[in-house]
């Protein structure tokens, strides 16, 4: 473990091995780079064009000022790469906000005690006092692929509906026309239920098939490329039902890497797909901002959890996570990046505990997996 900046003067601590490096930020915990391939490697996970803070360090004239105000403008000073959306997956209620609650939960915006374990991997925690809940999140190496064990505790004495949400963002130069691609276990597919305005393609609560999704303009939208500026859209898929894990990778062709990420249905039975491609001019937006999130988790859109209750399950599949009494909920997932050559599609297959990486009817890695 060391410890080091990153690029926008964000403190970080970094984990590497012969294959692969990881970087992790005290401010709001969140997964700030992975790298692979050596000195030319490009880090595939979003850094917001504009400064970015150190949580302690947003005042709330900063907040109004310079980042849209509540009740997501502490979360957006913070925001890097994979963000964890705890608690709440999007915009609170109005009383929610008034009572200064934020955009996508507490945690993303305070600051995690991250220590190196004797194993050689990193341990962090975090407590939301004014959520009642903490989590824990223990991160190791193994060849081209990071492992995470996360931990939710319920700190109160009701059970609770809430959201889990693993908000993983990407951004140029990995996001690249003609280059970047998408491949998932995924099926059927929703557009998020109110229109987003300028820039959407989608049909507001249409619904599809993985890859596509019915287009206003009468046309299909392939998710397995990205849209064309300007665009502002939202769309979820669940993950195929048989399946034990989900799973998304993304490709560059230019840069010869594919990203992959696994976790267990069961836990995240959703992935969400948002795209902003220059259409959101308010402050920090600036209408300059270029990201997709792959955003996996138990919810299949951002809501309120007001809107969540009254509609609880999308074909019959749960759209939030019971946390129970003092209790907790537990889960693993993986993440990787592999110098591949850039192939233009891929798929994972499991097979006699193996998890094997193709394109095709080629075979282009095998992941150390762990059951």
């Amino acid at each position: 473990m060391e410890t080091g900046r990153l690029g926008n003067g964000r403190e970080v601590m970094w984990l590497r091995n012969g294959q692969l490096a990881l970087a992790v930020a005290p401010g709001g915990g969140h997964i700030a780079a992975l790298l692979a391939g050596g000195p030319q490697a490009v880090n595939p996970l979003w850094a917001p064009p504009w400064p970015s803070h150190e949580p302690e360090a947003v005042t709330e004239a900063m907040v109004a000022g310079d980042y849209g105000g509540p009740p997501e403008g502490r979360t957006l000073a913070s925001i890097l790469g994979h963000n964890l959306a705890l608690d709440l997956f999007g915009t609170p209620s109005a009383e929610e906000t008034a009572a200064g609650v934020l955009t996508h939960g507490f945690f993303g915006a305070q600051r995690w005690e991250w220590a190196a374990e004797a194993a050689g991997g990193l341990v962090g925690r975090c407590t939301a006092a004014r959520s009642e809940m903490a989590v824990e999140r223990r991160i190791r190496l193994d060849g081209g692929l990071a492992w995470v064990e996360e931990t939710v505790t319920n700190l109160g004495i009701w059970d609770r509906p809430i959201a889990w949400q693993q908000h993983v963002t990407l951004g140029p130069p990995w996001l690249e026309d003609g280059e970047f691609w998408l491949a998932a276990n995924a099926e059927r597919g929703q557009a998020f239920p109110q229109p987003l305005g300028r820039g959407s393609r989608l049909i507001p609560a249409g619904e599809g098939a993985w890859p596509w999704m019915p287009a206003r303009d009468g046309e299909r939208a392939d998710y397995r490329r990205l849209p064309a500026a300007p665009a502002s859209e939202f769309a979820a898929f669940r993950i195929q039902p048989e399946a034990e894990w989900g799973y998304f990778l993304a490709g560059n062709r230019r840069l010869g890497q594919t990203l992959v990420y696994a976790w267990p249905r069961a836990t995240f039975p959703w992935l969400g797909i948002w795209d902003e491609r220059e259409v959101r001019e308010t402050a920090p937006w600036n209408g300059r901002t270029w990201t997709r999130g792959l955003e996996f988790g138990a919810s299949p859109f951002p809501s309120s959890r007001r809107n969540l209750l009254r509609q609880p399950e999308l074909w019959g599949t749960p759209k939030y996570a019971w946390l129970p009494a003092r209790g907790r909920l537990s889960t693993r997932y993986a993440l990787g990046l592999f110098a591949d050559g850039g192939e233009a599609d891929g798929e994972l297959r499991w097979n006699d505990g193996r998890v094997e990486m193709w394109a095709g009817a080629r075979r282009r890695a095998e992941l150390p997996w762990r059951r």
